[in-house]
């Protein structure tokens, strides 16, 4: 199996004289040299090499192309006009798509852009709008595109070996990666129940980042994202999506983090940005951004994570971490063993589970949950409930009491008025449920006397908490089980 792929039109290869080797073969040496490097092995870095005047995808290319593990795109005006690059692409593509979700495909691919292409250019491959892109030209002062030169000595040489060197960077973090989920590896733990988010990082700690994915997996814990998600415009909805499935998130951030507003760079910032309103939904999320420098005192002036470790000490719900790699994995372990980062509560999955929706005001949010993991632990599936953030929270809620077998208000500081409004829409479901089972109760904490007058003129069950949840949950439960049959 190849390493890479390089996918690239013969037209972008063409030499300016004799004497001079083209660019893509100036590309490929260079590329292949810095990966060497960083992989302290021997990588293959393959293209078709053979001169032709016309772009001819043979069966050895096509062989090739199906079983590398990445593939380097070209980007040019000549490549999106070429129907054998375009058949690479959706080649390479199809091979994952049978057993891999549409973001692996993303993740495999990187574009080098040898020149700007237009939009409408770009639309004859859409698939190369959400992939990350490096940049091999520059723009000159009358606004005319000019490639980085790969020649040594000459112009852009400079700004040329630097982006190699970080574009080969990059790609060894991916083959690190790839080649952990590849091979059989260490032994994996059994499943921890513990979902972590493990936030990109800028290019200098995307090593570390892969090194800290391999060992976490070791311990069976479930990561999130599952794959690099692309930028595209709903980079910031599937962040959201993936933190609400997890315990706790974890930020490495590199002294190159906020360099240059380069989009690859400046998601460190929107992720942090986004766990911290993830931690205003869920008060137990917690952060867990990591320098794997000095002491933040020590960092030079101009480091931009001093700013950032500043900003961090305000963020309640943020641990900042400074420490080396190997004692960043120690410390998660040990913030688990000891309960302070707590795996999120997730709904069974057993199919013959009963349905639970507990209905709740923001303000019990927190107890709420105590409720939803005891009645998890008693093979009960829990429907989500709508937050603020929710596309369309009612219809969530209406649809809740439509698909669940239990509904239960709890209700702890929340307003004799919430109450009787939700105990009015638990009335109204039974005017569009189809199920017949449909136990509709309410769990009232202490004070539990207040709220009885509310609930006096419904047919609501209700089940006050008085001491420990468990036994209550346990004893409805039973009720349950009772209802239905199955005890």
């Amino acid at each position: 199996m190849a390493d890479i792929f390089i996918s690239y039109t013969h037209k972008d290869n063409k030499k300016l004289s004799a004497e001079q080797q083209g660019w893509i073969d100036s590309f490929h040496e260079a590329l292949t040299q810095r990966l060497d490097m960083f992989c302290g092995r021997e990588t293959d870095v393959w293209r078709d090499v053979k001169i032709r005047g016309v772009d001819v995808l043979t069966p050895e290319i096509e062989s090739t192309l199906r079983k590398s593990k990445l593939l380097i795109s070209v980007v040019s005006p000549g490549y999106l006009n070429s129907d054998w690059c375009k058949k690479e692409i959706r080649i390479f593509g199809d091979t994952f798509a049978g057993s891999a979700a549409k973001d692996e495909t993303y993740s495999r691919i990187v574009k080098v852009i040898k020149m700007p292409v237009t939009p409408r250019q770009e639309a004859e491959l859409p698939v190369l709008r959400d992939v990350i892109g490096y940049p091999f030209f520059q723009v000159g002062e009358r606004g005319v595109p000019l490639e980085l030169d790969a020649r040594p000595g000459y112009g852009s040489f400079k700004e040329f070996t630097a982006l190699v060197n970080e574009l080969a960077y990059h790609l060894r973090s991916l083959l690190e990666e790839l080649g952990a989920s590849d091979s059989s590896g260490p032994p994996i733990a059994e499943p921890s129940g513990v979902a972590i988010y493990l936030a990109e990082g800028s290019f200098d700690v995307a090593a570390d980042v892969a090194r800290l994915r391999r060992e976490l997996r070791q311990f069976g814990h479930e990561l999130y994202p599952t794959a690099p998600l692309p930028a595209t415009p709903e980079f910031e909805d599937r962040v959201r999506e993936a933190l609400s499935k997890c315990a706790f998130s974890i930020h490495a951030v590199g002294k190159n983090y906020a360099v240059g507003g380069d989009p690859r760079i400046s998601r460190t910032e929107v992720q942090l940005r986004l766990a911290q309103e993830e931690a205003k939904q869920r008060p137990e999320f917690r952060i867990l951004p990591w320098f794997d420098c000095p002491k933040v005192g020590q960092l030079p002036v101009t480091d931009p994570r001093n700013v950032l470790a500043r900003t961090l000490e305000r963020v309640e719900n943020a641990e900042l971490l400074i420490l080396p790699l190997e004692e960043l994995k120690t410390t998660i372990q040990d913030l688990l063993a000891a309960g302070l980062v707590a795996p999120k509560v997730v709904a069974s999955r057993d199919p013959t589970a009963r349905k639970v929706y507990l209905i709740r005001d923001a303000v019990d949010e927190e107890p709420a949950r105590a409720i939803e993991a005891e009645l998890v632990a008693r093979n009960f599936e829990i429907l989500p409930a709508p937050t603020a953030t929710s596309e369309n929270p009612l219809r969530q809620h209406k649809d809740n009491l439509k698909a669940c077998d239990a509904a239960i208000i709890f209700v702890q500081a929340a307003t004799d008025d919430w109450l009787l409004g939700r105990s009015r829409d638990l009335r109204q479901a039974l005017g569009y449920r189809t199920q017949s089972m449909f136990i509709r109760a309410a769990m009232l904490a202490e004070p539990v006397e207040p709220h009885l007058e509310v609930l006096e003129e419904t047919d609501i069950e209700v089940w006050p908490i008085r001491g420990p949840i468990a036994p209550v949950v346990a004893a409805f439960a039973n009720h349950v089980a009772e209802a239905s049959g199955t005890q």
